[in-house]
């Protein structure tokens, strides 16, 4: 029979292999990235932009990679750039630069490298319909986005879209 005293045994062997097992399921070696920023798409909150509407808008959120972290230094956020470029023809606002959030020293690995997320939130004045008589009321547009680190690498380019533009 057990009594409290192998209880107490056994919930110390069960304590001791739980952190155990803990331990080595945790790698304890930071993760090395390129020292060329890397970007993922995680998500659009929406895909249709009432341009007429100033509420309107949507957020465009992605993670971020860069290994000898050389973005998001400064803290007036005046450093290293995301870019959207419109891919349509004849647009009225081709490429709108926005700077990457500052990131404080205690948030980056020890050896420097970064990886973090960030929303990049677009209000209906950044999605004008083209002129031409064809799009003038409604219009479809994508995003291509990339950023550039403080050497000017450029990231990988991720298209963003359809978004559906309307009145």
């Amino acid at each position: 029979t057990f009594n409290s005293y192998s209880m107490r045994q056994l919930s110390i062997f069960i304590i001791i292999i739980l952190t155990g097992m803990l331990a080595t399921s945790c790698d304890p070696k930071e993760k090395v990235y390129p020292d060329t920023p890397e970007i993922l798409f995680i998500s659009m909150s929406n895909n249709t932009v009432n341009y007429t509407d100033s509420t309107s808008g949507l957020n465009i959120v992605f993670e971020f990679t860069d290994g000898d972290g050389d973005l998001a230094r400064n803290q007036e956020g005046t450093d290293s750039t995301i870019y959207l470029i419109d891919t349509r023809e004849g647009t009225l606002l081709p490429e709108i630069i926005f700077p990457l959030p500052y990131i404080p020293r205690e948030n980056r690995q020890k050896n420097g490298g970064i990886k973090a997320r960030t929303t990049v939130s677009l209000q209906s004045h950044y999605f004008m319909p083209r002129l031409d008589t064809l799009h003038n009321t409604y219009d479809t547009l994508s995003y291509e986005i990339y950023i550039k680190d403080d050497a000017g690498r450029k990231s990988n380019v991720i298209t963003v879209g359809p978004i559906y533009i309307e009145p």
